[in-house]
């Protein structure tokens, strides 16, 4: 069981310990190159197999319910007929629901015919906006519709901005940042789409815990590369610029990765080592006694804070080993976590897990 277990962390830390360690020869910089959009979906379809697989293989009756679903019996389009035929009578409902189970049965075209039920809403523009299988126009498309939407999501602004940006539209990207940045929230829509999909997996069949479990494990992570590659573009064009308008542009870089590692509610580790590493793109190349855009720092006093940062949630992955095994064989404890992670975000959630399983 012991080796199990160690698969399962290895599991769980994996990407983000591949984000959390510099480059060979560039102390500062996070390895991040090959953590794209397909591997954070990956990640978390391996991670709900591999908890999956271990509840199967335990003795214990008491969680045997939980995460019983397996990868491999995917729901299927009947299983969710008479949920969908139950929302047609709300244009709102039905587009939700069209859209999530666009998500689950990997039907594109389903998920377009959910938002154009429902074309003013920005949950689903948002899924719309960061769907990888969408065309980088209908994205742009997306992405702009959002924003009319959800003015005041920074995170539909920064999402924008990269569409933009690969558009090849530098003027309009950076003022879209320029606006995002004055925005009131940053948030991700993540947990309302684990909810709408917890409810589809109930209808198709699954046990409460297992549609619980599934939907937060399954949820794919559509944008954290495109804004990395932001950052690098942005960070790209500081050459060309005056040295006034170069260090407005670090500024609202900064800001955007700050805010995504700290104001991301609902956000994961991922989200959080983005940020750092979108912080850490911006601060790359400056002299250490510079000015930071951060208030009060030199470059090296913001390299240390962010360092720390990252230092935390790698002491916060290794001492996941002590507590998996009581979240593993205690369901009430797995639920109450997820309802945690959704709440909270990750890195909250998985805090007052360490705390719980001392006790």
């Amino acid at each position: 069981m012991k080796g199990l277990l160690t698969h399962l962390l290895a599991v769980l830390g994996g990407i983000s310990l591949i984000l959390l360690w510099p480059k060979t020869g560039d102390k500062t910089a996070l390895h991040t190159e090959h953590v794209d959009r397909n591997d954070s979906i990956k990640a978390r379809i391996v991670q709900a197999s591999s908890i999956t697989k271990l509840l199967d293989q335990t003795q214990s009756n008491q969680i045997q319910p939980v995460l019983r679903s397996s990868h491999s019996e995917p729901i299927s389009r009947e299983q969710l007929e008479g949920w969908l035929n139950s929302k047609n009578n709300n244009p709102h409902s039905y587009g939700e629901a069209r859209v999530i189970a666009g998500l689950i049965l990997d039907d594109h075209d389903l998920i377009r015919q959910g938002i154009d039920t429902d074309p003013e809403n920005p949950h689903l523009l948002f899924i719309g906006a960061t769907l990888p299988e969408f065309s980088k126009e209908e994205r742009l498309v997306m992405s702009t519709r959002l924003v009319a939407a959800d003015p005041q999501n920074a995170l539909s602004g920064f999402i924008l901005a990269g569409h933009l940006l690969e558009a090849g539209q530098p003027e309009e990207a950076i003022q879209t940042l320029r606006k995002s940045n004055q925005s009131k929230k940053v948030y991700d829509f993540r947990t309302q789409t684990q909810l709408s999909t917890e409810d589809a997996y109930i209808a198709a069949g699954l046990a409460p815990n297992t549609a619980k479990s599934r939907s937060t494990l399954d949820l794919t992570i559509g944008y954290l590369s495109d804004l990395k590659t932001l950052a690098k573009s942005l960070k790209g064009m500081e050459g060309s610029m005056s040295l006034e308008d170069a260090s407005e542009l670090r500024e609202l870089t900064a800001l955007m990765g700050q805010r995504l590692s700290e104001e991301s509610k609902s956000g994961t580790m991922i989200d959080r080592l983005i940020g750092i590493a979108i912080e850490e793109i911006t601060l790359s190349g400056i002299p250490e006694q510079e000015p930071s855009p951060y208030n009060g720092m030199n470059i090296r006093q913001a390299k240390e804070s962010i360092a720390a940062d990252r230092k935390e949630i790698k002491d916060l992955i290794d001492d996941f080993d002590d507590m998996q095994n009581q979240l593993l064989n205690d369901p009430e404890l797995m639920s109450r976590y997820i309802d945690r992670l959704r709440l909270r975000g990750e890195l909250s959630a998985t805090k007052w897990l360490r705390e719980e399983t001392k006790r």
